[in-house]
């Protein structure tokens, strides 16, 4: 098992292209969806344990 540290801000995009992700730390991240012309904006912060897996689950993408 490799200790890698991550700086952040780690950004994400999904593959069809239409969902951006902006990592800010271990606990939160903000989301832009583009749906036809309009772009929705998101930030969300994990209080509870599935969000804060969510998170390390798209950090762990980063490291492979």
């Amino acid at each position: 098992m490799q200790n890698k540290v991550t700086h952040f801000p780690v950004y994400k995009k999904l593959s069809n292209g239409r969902v951006y992700y902006k990592i800010l730390d271990d606990r939160n991240f903000e989301e832009k969806q583009k749906l036809g012309t309009q772009i929705l904006y998101f930030s969300m912060e994990a209080k509870q344990y599935p969000d804060i897996l969510r998170i390390q689950d798209m950090l762990d993408v980063e490291k492979e």
